[in-house]
């Protein structure tokens, strides 16, 4: 196991117990709406330059996408429609979260840096797609990849922070299309052992 796997799996472990926790009122569906929102306000945070409550309502994001699904398993309340909520309020929170930045750091000043955050966005959307098509195919989960969706917030928490988030957004713009391709031969690899 790497050292990836193995800090997501303490993550779960932690978010777990908290999820047990909780009142069993709670709705993992209106964690996941709630996620949605401090995303956009994230977005809407970094757009006006307000970088510490675009960092922080990046973190409630980031901690209310772990625990809705944590929640759903704890209660017995995991569906369909939430799996689905869950990934289209995913792909609204990386949208609104890039468009912000770029809004925010006049990336639309400049053709080059506009092409870098958009290239940022569609290759954040395709990580994502990729996984999902890929595992309708082969049927076994896809986690291959440096940049899955805690990695792109860490990357863009990182460059707030430390005020570099042009080449935060570079990094997030080359190794997510990279990890589409790490994802793609790991498909192909496996039909091809499946057909095999």
């Amino acid at each position: 196991m790497s050292s990836k796997d193995e800090f997501y799996k303490r993550a779960r472990k932690l978010v777990v117990s908290i999820a047990k926790k909780l009142p069993p009122q709670i709705n993992p569906n209106t964690l996941t709406l709630l996620g949605l929102l401090f995303a956009l306000l994230a977005g809407l945070s970094f757009a006006l330059g307000e970088i510490i409550y675009a960092v922080v309502c990046m973190f409630i994001s980031g901690f209310l996408d772990l625990l809705d699904g944590a929640v759903a398993k704890a209660s017995d309340r995991e569906t369909e429609f939430g799996e689905v909520l869950d990934s289209v309020s995913d792909r609204y929170s990386d949208t609104a979260i890039m468009i912000g930045i770029m809004w925010g750091y006049s990336f639309n000043l400049s053709a080059l840096w506009f092409l870098v955050g958009f290239s940022a966005i569609v290759g954040s959307i395709m990580v994502s797609y990729t996984r999902a098509k890929g595992e309708s195919v082969i049927n076994e989960k896809i986690t291959i990849g440096i940049a899955d969706r805690p990695a792109r917030t860490g990357l863009i928490i990182i460059g707030a922070i430390f005020g570099c988030m042009n080449y935060a957004i570079l990094s997030v713009a080359f190794l997510t299309h990279f990890t589409v391709l790490q994802r793609m031969q790991f498909i192909r690899k496996k039909l091809k052992q499946n057909s095999g």
